[in-house]
């Protein structure tokens, strides 16, 4: 026994000493100076230590290595896109860098400085003035009674100085807040223009308490210096308010149509203003309106000039745009109806080049209409002559009963004309139904909508069927409202826009000669020594609009006989199939065969049902829970790790690399001692 204990002693004195051994060379003295020696993480300029190489994580499936100390990713460059235009000339366009986040001092105009957001509006311009030579900010007014800075003036190398009307726009909306106010982030889109945001065309500024103003609101592109058709605001009447000059006394308003456009009436003669609502009524037209002296039919008139067809189409071409086109589409439309009906070729040709290869699109189906008839006016195909077929686009606006609004009747009307010359007849119900709907529209006293223009379009459009279900009545008592709405001077719906439509209306019949006569005289004297019609001077789109009308009319054509005829393409029937043995004809639709492919109505979808066994999806959701490190050959150095990544070396790989070696140590002598005393009982 006495052995055994003996033995025992041994054995605890050897695993002790060893526990000794290994704890003194874990943290060994120098033998020189006695202190104790650091290791290399703590002291780089160290040798390492043999008996303690680190540790390293092996990676695997489930953790993929990390790399530490990964290089962040520079800031990325911002740039703003700017766009400064006077007019026709385009002073910058180009990208900048947006400015570092900060302030910058500007001068204003009198040398005081302010401070203002570096990515500000103001300050990208004043950033960019730095170092581009086409303009300069050359007056910056500062009012402190807003703390905001005015753009009072820019000088341009191409155009000079121009001053007080210049407007900014971000990402094609025009800010509430300051030049100086408005922060950027980057990737905007900003446009410095000079002049008038919106506008107001008149057909006239002078007429008679019995007569009507065709007003038309328009919105400015800045960047093609074109004016395009404003929708959805109110055209108001006002005069000035002697107690309050900013606050106009509003005597009437109207809502604009589909195509911008508000008649309005005045029953009292004086001086107004007219303007839009929303704006504020700035900028406003000014109005002057007479008493009537008379009004009724006319019997005969003097002839005072002829109006010059050569000089109408002069003035037409000397306003032709770059692009061979007469403005916005609504003018180019009309402009080539006038050319289609002089039936001058080379003239018609100059502006089918145009419209063939630039395709008008639109979700109006008066838009639509009025592009058909310019089409058809120069002899193009108005389903194939372009990429866009617009009868397809016209017919997929008839419910059943009518064309478009329902609350409209000028969809109807311009509807009507355009399928009579696409090769629909009265036989279809398109035809047929309208025209029933366009009868309801007329009013007792034979107009359509009170209006001389719009009831001239009726008769042009219902002429062609006067003999069908009591169409001439309605004809009939449209004309005796167009000849006894005629005042002394010849002037029907007193607006030279509307007695031109009146013109091509009277035309279709011979018993209207001394009206016609009149009108004609009326037109003719408003066309001014450059060949255009309305004032010298005014609106350049209004007199191209005005031009184009006269024109048409002095063919003393109507709509009718001035569009080009065209067949309806081939009638295709479409099967409908919901099963083997039940098979459906559809009714006949229009498809023009060059452009449209047949696509059955109903598809059949084809099920094909494949049995999974269990295995396969063990097998499956094996593979899914399986994790493969995907490995980046393409990164070299530092990869930017992952959130998931990040986690994972936090919660495992440092636990594993900070062992002390005396534990291990300790551990493995312990395991020893006890399989040594198992052994030895």
């Amino acid at each position: 026994m006495k052995k055994n204990i003996f033995s025992i002693l041994i054995i605890l004195g050897f695993i002790f000493s060893g526990f000794f051994v290994y704890a003194e060379d874990s943290n060994p003295t120098d033998q020189n100076t006695g202190n104790p020696q650091v290791e290399e993480t703590q002291n780089p300029t160290s040798a390492p230590l043999e008996e303690q190489s680190p540790v390293q994580e092996i990676p695997t499936e489930e953790q993929p290595p990390v790399e530490q100390n990964q290089a962040e990713e520079p800031a990325p460059i911002l740039y703003e896109n700017i766009f400064i235009r006077n007019g026709a000339d385009v002073v910058y366009s180009g990208d900048i860098a947006l400015p570092p986040e900060g302030n910058i001092d500007i001068l204003d105009n009198v040398g005081v400085s302010h401070s203002v957001n570096s990515r500000s509006v103001l300050g990208v311009l004043y950033t960019l003035d730095q170092t581009e030579d086409s303009f300069s900010l050359s007056s910056l007014q500062y009012y402190d009674s807003f703390s905001s800075f005015y753009l009072k003036c820019l000088n341009t190398n191409s155009s000079g100085e121009a001053c007080d009307n210049w407007q900014y726009v971000v990402g094609g909306a025009s800010p509430w807040t300051s030049i100086d106010a408005t922060i950027l982030s980057g990737g905007e889109n900003i446009g410095l223009y000079f002049g008038s945001p919106y506008k107001v065309d008149l057909d006239t500024n002078t007429i008679t308490t019995t007569g009507f103003i065709t007003a038309q609101a328009k919105s400015y592109n800045y960047t093609d210096d074109t004016w395009v058709v404003r929708t959805g605001v109110h055209i108001g009447i006002t005069q000035t308010n002697p107690h309050d000059p900013w606050s106009p006394t509003v005597i009437s308003t109207t809502s604009v149509d589909d195509i911008g456009r508000a008649d309005l009436s005045f029953s009292i003669p004086g001086t107004y203003n007219i303007g839009v609502s929303e704006d504020y009524y700035f900028p406003s037209y000014s109005v002057s309106v007479a008493e009537s002296v008379s009004s009724g039919g006319s019997n005969s008139a003097p002839v005072v000039v002829a109006f010059s067809k050569e000089n109408a189409v002069a003035f037409l071409n000397a306003n032709k745009k770059s692009d061979g086109s007469l403005g916005a589409s609504l003018y180019t439309d009309w402009g080539a109806v006038a050319i289609g009906s002089t039936g001058d070729s080379a003239l018609i040709e100059s502006i089918a080049v145009y419209l063939t290869s630039n395709n008008f699109t639109s979700s109006t189906v008066t838009d639509n209409e009025r592009h058909a008839m310019a089409l058809m006016s120069l002899g193009i195909n108005p389903y194939s002559g372009t990429s866009v077929d617009y009868i397809s686009k016209i017919v997929g606006k008839f419910d059943g009963v009518q064309i478009g609004d329902v609350n409209l009747d000028n969809d109807d009307i311009f509807g009507l004309i355009v399928l009579k010359k696409a090769g629909y007849s009265y036989k279809d119900e398109i035809v047929a139904n309208t025209i029933d709907f366009i009868k309801t529209k007329q009013y007792p006293n034979g107009s359509w909508d009170n209006s001389a223009d719009m009831t001239s379009a009726a008769i042009m459009a219902l002429s062609p069927f006067k003999n069908k279900n009591g169409v001439s009545d309605y004809i009939d008592k449209a004309y005796i409202y167009l000849t006894s709405n005629q005042s002394s001077d010849g002037r029907i719906g007193d607006n030279v826009s509307s007695t031109s439509w009146a013109i091509q209306a009277l035309s279709l019949g011979s018993e209207f000669s001394s009206a016609l006569s009149n009108a004609r005289n009326y037109v003719s004297s408003q066309q001014k020594s450059d060949g255009g019609v309305g004032d010298i001077g005014s609106d350049v789109d209004s007199r191209v609009w005005a031009t184009s009308y006269a024109l048409t009319a002095e063919s003393l054509k109507s709509w009718i006989d001035i569009l080009s005829d065209f067949e309806k393409p081939a009638v295709t029937e479409i099967v409908k199939t919901s099963g083997e043995d039940n098979v459906e004809i559809i009714p006949a639709v229009i498809i023009p065969i060059v452009q449209e492919k047949i696509v059955p109505i109903t598809p059949v979808i084809q099920e094909t049902k494949k049995e999974i066994k269990k295995e396969e999806v063990k097998k499956q959701n094996k593979e899914v829970k399986k994790i493969t490190p995907v490995v980046r050959n393409d990164i070299v150095d530092s990869p930017v790790p992952s959130k998931n990544n990040l986690v994972a070396s936090a919660s495992s790989a440092p636990f594993v690399s900070k062992i002390p070696a005396i534990t291990r140590v300790v551990w493995h002598n312990i395991t020893t001692f006890f399989g040594l005393i198992f052994n030895f009982f």
